[in-house]
């Protein structure tokens, strides 16, 4: 994932990636992406627990904006409720979760944690992720992005994101080079 609309205005934008200078449309972005920032630090992981859903670990997550749900194990383990956490030096983990409980105090307790999700694990088995970190959930309808292939590890990649109705040509462009 590359870009997610963080205000309810936003109405529908253009995700495009290049490899050598010509532009592919990678998807569509359509509102604004649930986000907001982790209460709590979230310890180390474990090696066992990244590659397996953690039921003892709780994440509690003050939304911005947006909502989260439950959803199956099966709806989880075929992509459903990935987020990803994003530190303040830019160090990110994305995990998926399978519970989401809002509490009256407006913060969701989120459970049945997969950690270190698409080559994160080396971050959530060395660093401790600061309450305060950026929470923003991959939902592939409000925010867009393309999968970079295990080949590509290392390799700048330029994306562009731009308002459906501007001229292409005019979005906001960054370079990425993927770690994982």
């Amino acid at each position: 994932y590359a870009v997610g609309a963080y205000h309810e205005r936003w109405r529908i934008g253009v995700l495009e990636y290049s490899r050598d200078g010509v532009y592919e449309k990678a998807g569509d972005i359509a509102g604004a992406t649930a986000h907001g920032a982790i209460v709590s630090e979230i310890p180390v992981a474990s090696a066992d627990k990244c590659f397996a859903t953690d039921d003892d670990l709780k994440i509690q997550i003050r939304l911005i904006f947006g909502t989260l749900n439950s959803v199956t194990q099966d709806q989880m383990l075929n992509g459903a409720n990935a987020a990803v956490v994003i530190h303040s030096d830019r160090r990110a983990e994305v995990l998926q979760f399978m519970d989401a409980e809002l509490g009256e105090d407006g913060i969701y307790t989120l459970s049945g944690i997969l950690r270190g999700r698409r080559g994160t694990d080396h971050w959530a088995r060395n660093y401790v992720a600061p309450a305060g970190a950026s929470f923003v959930l991959l939902n592939t309808k409000t925010a867009g992005g393309v999968f970079v292939p295990l080949a590509d590890l290392g390799k700048t990649r330029v994306y562009r994101a731009s308002e459906a109705k501007q001229d292409r040509s005019t979005g906001d462009v960054r370079s990425i080079v993927a770690a994982g």
